[in-house]
């Protein structure tokens, strides 16, 4: 999968102070969660995202076999997706 920063407009439409938006999902954990490419995320892992090297950062250092929770936007809808990574 991956990310861009949004841009100042699309902060100031979906009224965010950050986030990343999904550019491309290839077949992968992403995929199975059912994320598709313009799904803004907003938390991972309960952290609030800033910027696209942020989440990288975050998402390298997800627990394996936890539960993980993930905020997303999608057509202007929050919800919350709960995944966990295999070892």
């Amino acid at each position: 999968m991956s990310v861009s920063d949004l841009t100042a407009e699309q902060k100031k439409t979906l009224e965010l102070q950050g986030g990343v938006v999904i550019k491309d999902v290839q077949d992968g954990p992403a995929a199975m969660i059912g994320l598709r490419p313009g799904d803004v995320i907003s938390h991972l892992n309960n952290q609030a995202i800033t910027s696209a090297k942020q989440f990288t950062e975050i998402a390298k250092e997800l627990p394996k076999n936890r539960s993980v929770s993930m905020r997303v936007l999608r057509q202007g809808r929050a919800s919350f997706i709960t995944f966990k990574l295999a070892e």
